[in-house]
């Protein structure tokens, strides 16, 4: 009993290596073919930034197709040999979207050992826009006054307010903004509002404080009626 298992066991070890001498010979001999895979190639922008502002998640990196030899293709899955590719976004005319067509060639000279063919997106979204300007113009709206109080003078610390930011947010803005004062309702006679700019979120604006006052007074003819 004791030999038939000291014999099983070597015929188990011998059956174990030949297998994994099999597969280590398909292995490499599969290495040595070329294949076509999917690679991420690393990338940074390159921007100024007085021009240039973030506003979303910006990629760290590209997918690619690539041709190689098993070895080469395994070794950019990993990694190795990768350099960065800066992608300088002065030279395209929107920033916030290139087309990867016109970066793959250039990729290819950072990426030795296989050939890249094509990326897997027809245009890169950078998280990037270029920096811009809106001027809104600012209307103060006093039809909320009672019918028996009459307005004096109306009157705003500034017409127009200019908000920086990107350029896709600006877009979005109005290009005027009508003020209400809620204050008007209640028939005092001075009212002064600092105005509030809910569109505006974390933008830059300026001027960064604009005032609205109205002046008003009780109509003579409603006070008459009243007395008698």
């Amino acid at each position: 009993m004791t030999k038939w298992v000291h014999r099983y066991k070597i015929n188990l070890k011998v059956a174990v290596l030949c297998i994994v001498s099999a597969a280590t010979f398909w292995f490499l001999k599969a290495m040595n073919k070329d294949y076509s895979y999917t690679i991420s190639v690393p990338i940074t922008f390159s921007y100024p930034a007085d021009t240039y502002v973030e506003i979303d998640h910006v990629p760290s990196s590209i997918k690619t197709n690539a041709t190689g030899y098993g070895w080469n293709l395994m070794a950019k899955k990993l990694g190795i040999g990768i350099d960065n590719y800066v992608i300088d976004l002065t030279k395209f005319k929107s920033s916030l979207t290139i087309p990867t067509a016109a970066i793959i060639s250039e990729i290819q000279h950072q990426v030795e050992g296989v050939q890249i063919n094509y990326s897997l997106r027809d245009s890169l979204y950078t998280g990037i826009d270029l920096r811009g300007e809106k001027v809104i113009n600012l209307i103060l709206d006093v039809s909320s006054v009672p019918d028996s109080v009459s307005v004096d003078k109306k009157h705003l610390s500034a017409n127009q307010i200019r908000v920086l930011g990107a350029q896709k947010e600006l877009f979005q803005l109005p290009s005027k903004f009508v003020i209400t004062l809620d204050q008007l309702k209640k028939g005092e006679s001075v009212v002064k509002e600092v105005v509030k700019f809910p569109f505006v979120k974390d933008m830059e604006h300026t001027p960064n404080v604009v005032t609205a006052t109205v002046l008003l007074s009780i109509q003579q003819s409603d006070t008459l009626s009243e007395n008698e």
